[in-house]
């Protein structure tokens, strides 16, 4: 579905989904690892493992639903003809959108990799070091 969305011009969507979907991991780490305190490991990594099938299937339905009930936007890549010249406002405009679109993508790594590095810090607090490897390979 993301990349459906981007495919469709929805580029702003897709980051905002993802740094949805970015802060949700790192809350469910969180929430996981306080609920399941004195717990033996291999329960508090079936936890975090469904908790993070959670995360997914909920994103899924979202970009599945955008996706589906919203058209694909016109983003200039359609054939009409010949083919005429651009203004420069119009070129303009354009570069200011794939700026924007490149900010965006920016923005929405630096997310993911933030969600990452806060999910293993807060893991490192309550796992011990198998636990630890066994979440990062999870993660």
């Amino acid at each position: 579905s993301i990349g459906g969305l981007g495919g469709y011009g929805y580029v702003h969507v897709v980051s905002v989904m993802n740094s949805v979907v970015a802060v949700l991991q790192v809350s469910m780490v969180g929430v996981v690892l306080r609920a399941c305190s004195g717990k033996r490991d291999d329960e508090v990594l079936d936890r975090l493992g469904l908790a993070y099938f959670a995360v997914i299937i909920f994103h899924a339905m979202v970009g599945w639903a955008i996706v589906h009930f919203n058209p694909p936007k016109k983003i200039g890549l359609e054939r009409r003809g010949k083919r005429r010249e651009t203004t420069e406002s119009e070129y303009e405009e354009k570069s200011k959108k794939d700026f924007e679109d490149a900010l965006n993508m920016f923005a929405r790594s630096v997310l993911l990799q933030s969600s990452f590095f806060i999910a293993v810090i807060v893991a490192s607090r309550k796992l011990p070091i198998e636990g630890l490897a066994a979440h990062h390979l999870t993660a």
